[in-house]
């Protein structure tokens, strides 16, 4: 602390801070996996702008402090405007409604794509069954009582679950894995 730093060291020109202080390990976006490059937070002095927003830690109602922030800034300066007065819930609300709106509609698609599945899957069951009415048909004839005839369709359609499910368990693996090197802080199987 108190040593200067070049801010951008690939302009010889470039501009020098103070070190003011040492931050720790933030997440800077959204799909920040750590590999991005350092960041450097300069202080206002050092760095004056135009726009600039401010946090403020609270115990209870956020909303309850509004005038007392903004009595703080107008002691400070009374030209300042003060707009965007919200608590971090409402910030995030803001900031994550797209991603929410798109997790909502994936969830409605999946939703869709499992009743498609499953009537599909008893369309075909069906079909099978009917399919097969003559050979269920004589085989009661021959003495095939209704358990046997129901483990003889439940068997073969277990295998076919069995099948599907085997796949199914294989392919979400793999997509568990690739959405896992997508998304933040989340880890595959």
């Amino acid at each position: 602390i108190g040593q200067r730093i070049r801010v951008n060291p690939n302009q010889p020109e470039g501009a020098w801070a103070t070190i003011v202080g040492i931050v720790p390990d933030t997440v800077q976006g959204q799909f920040d996996d750590g590999n991005e490059p350092e960041a450097i937070y300069l202080a206002l002095a050092q760095d004056p702008s135009a726009f600039l927003s401010f946090a403020v830690r609270t115990q209870g109602d956020p909303y309850a402090y509004a005038d007392a922030v903004r009595a703080a800034v107008r002691e400070v300066d009374a030209d300042l405007p003060i707009y965007w007065l919200r608590s971090l819930e409402d910030w995030l609300d803001v900031a994550m409604w797209d991603g929410r709106l798109l997790a909502r509609l994936f969830g409605v698609f999946a939703a869709f794509a499992l009743l498609l599945a499953m009537s599909g899957i008893y369309a075909v069951l069906a079909y099978a069954v009917s399919q097969r009415t003559r050979e269920i048909g004589v085989r009661r004839a021959l003495g095939a009582g209704d358990q046997n005839i129901l483990r003889m369709v439940l068997g073969q359609g277990g295998v076919q679950l069995a099948l599907g499910l085997g796949i199914g368990v294989l392919l979400a693996l793999g997509f568990g894995r690739v959405l896992a090197n997508m998304l933040f802080e989340v880890q595959g199987f």
